[in-house]
């Protein structure tokens, strides 16, 4: 089970309106899959988390590859704890990161923002600052933040997002829960162009 749309997005990023990357999710019953490609270098990452019937992911694999290099992840959530292991061509190391009261984790992924946002709303919390465990999509290594959400509307259309203190994001929700877009002030946005091969 998961708490958003199931289906296909797919987003552009860009900065000053130039596009940086494309980031692709797909959402099923128990399961999130999402890539991201830089456009300049074709960097690729990739996750694949499992998600419970809470919709909190248990489980989560990632790697990284630009040109000939290539590292990979895996994380599994063991009580209050996500503990597992970073591995390259050469090395493995292991990495753990103690969960906030909530569970949350952003694999730095816009559709991470959508599913952030859904536990709010079932919670019913309309503004909301915890520990996050923040993946890295470059070292996949796994480490607490805090973050901020906050509704700016009347309906919950419309959030302020804080990644870090100092950093704010305006996220834009369509009515069935969907993350249309998210920017911030110094030029970078993401934009839904497509869900299920329908334009956004």
């Amino acid at each position: 089970m998961i708490i958003i749309p199931s289906g296909h997005y797919y987003y552009e990023i860009t900065i000053n309106g130039e596009l940086t990357a494309v980031e692709e999710a797909w959402v099923r019953p128990g399961s999130l899959t999402a890539r991201r490609e830089s456009a300049a270098n074709k960097a690729a990452y990739e996750v694949e988390a499992a998600v419970d019937n809470s919709g909190f992911v248990y489980r989560i694999q990632l790697r990284y590859r630009h040109g000939p290099f290539a590292r990979s992840a895996r994380y599994d959530v063991i009580d209050d704890v996500m503990q597992g292991s970073i591995r390259t061509l050469s090395t493995t190391s292991s990495a753990q990161v103690q969960l906030g009261r909530f569970r949350e984790v952003d694999a730095d992924l816009t559709i991470c923002k959508t599913l952030i946002v859904a536990h709010l709303r079932r919670r019913e919390q309309r503004q909301w600052t915890g520990k996050v465990a923040l993946i890295d999509s470059t070292t996949l290594l796994a480490r607490a933040v805090k973050q901020s959400y906050a509704q700016t509307d009347a309906v919950g259309l419309t959030w302020l997002f804080e990644p870090t203190m100092g950093e704010r994001e305006t996220l834009e929700f369509d009515h069935s829960d969907r993350l249309l877009r998210a920017r911030d002030q110094r030029g970078f946005e993401a934009k839904l162009r497509s869900a299920d091969g329908r334009s956004a």
